[in-house]
């Protein structure tokens, strides 16, 4: 049975030391949770990011401290709301059966008290922080499972840039008269392709598994412009990670030859890119600035 204190951490992080932990009680409901799942028989808590997502994520362990699971709890009732989205999508990409990665299965969710236990896989190594030929494939393979077409007028991006426009400084008002100028006249976009995306594909949400990547942190998953999730994770890299120049960012989306096998792969004409990347700047713009998926606000 599970330990009556709960870990909070392990020293150095090695297996050896796991049960050397500081301690604190676990809540009946958390307890009796855990304690049904097959196996489990100690935990350690991280404490999540403070913001409106902000959650706790208990790690399962076996006895020989091996991690089977993860447990999510929501600090408050945002979070919770985020921790229901996961589990519904977890749900729903377990239907699809998709072949070029893996997912979580929800292994129980109490929606009283907002927890969601995922599992997890055994020997998953490292993403290599690097755009790739798995990472294509997965999101290849949702994009042909889930896409669907939009007027662009119609589209939530464009009441996203046009919600932009209202909210933004006089000063920057015509940048954002000039994007949609460029989209609906230069690049004459009628239509707009959404797949179901993660929002937050980045390294630190995959890691590889096998021959193919082990894809988590569902929580802000939803409908999105396509290529949000190649963009979001070569941003992630470029702009977060390395702190590029956005001109360097721009230049490897526009010559990145794994982009290139997901058109070809998803029969996608390449004139798209560039004004689909247009619409990812301004979804990540709106993003920070009305506070929705990533849970805070730019500075």
């Amino acid at each position: 049975s599970l330990h009556d204190a709960l870990p909070i951490c392990r020293l150095f992080n090695i297996r050896f030391f796991y049960k050397k932990v500081i301690s604190r009680s676990l809540s009946g409901n958390i307890k009796k949770i855990i304690n049904n799942i097959n196996g489990a028989y100690c935990v350690a808590i991280y404490v999540g990011t403070e913001c409106i997502n902000g959650k706790y994520t208990l790690q399962i362990m076996d006895k020989d401290a091996n991690i089977i699971g993860y447990a999510k709890i929501a600090k408050s009732e945002n979070g919770n709301k985020y921790i229901i989205n996961e589990k519904e999508t977890l749900e729903y990409l377990n239907k699809l059966n998709l072949q070029s990665g893996y997912i979580p299965d929800v292994v129980c969710f109490d929606d009283i008290n907002s927890i969601l236990v995922q599992s997890t896989k055994n020997n998953l190594r490292k993403d290599k922080n690097k755009l790739n030929i798995k990472h294509i494939n997965f999101l290849s393979e949702l994009y042909q499972k889930t896409k669907v077409i939009y007027t662009f007028k119609e589209s939530e991006a464009y009441r996203h840039i046009l919600d932009i426009k209202e909210d933004i400084e006089d000063n920057y008002i015509q940048i954002i008269e000039k994007v949609l100028y460029k989209l609906i006249y230069e690049f004459d976009i009628k239509e707009i392709q959404y797949c179901f995306s993660h929002n937050d594909f980045y390294t630190h949400n995959i890691k590889e598994y096998k021959d193919s990547i082990f894809v988590y942190d569902w929580e802000v998953a939803s409908i999105s412009p396509i290529y949000f999730d190649i963009f979001h994770y070569i941003y992630e890299q470029k702009i977060k990670r390395y702190k590029n120049s956005l001109e360097i960012f721009i230049e490897s989306i526009l010559n990145d030859k794994y982009i290139d096998r997901f058109e070809e792969n998803n029969n996608i004409d390449k004139s798209v890119r560039e004004p689909m990347l247009i619409i990812y700047l301004c979804e990540i713009i709106y993003n920070y600035k009305f506070n929705l998926k990533f849970g805070y606000k730019e500075e």
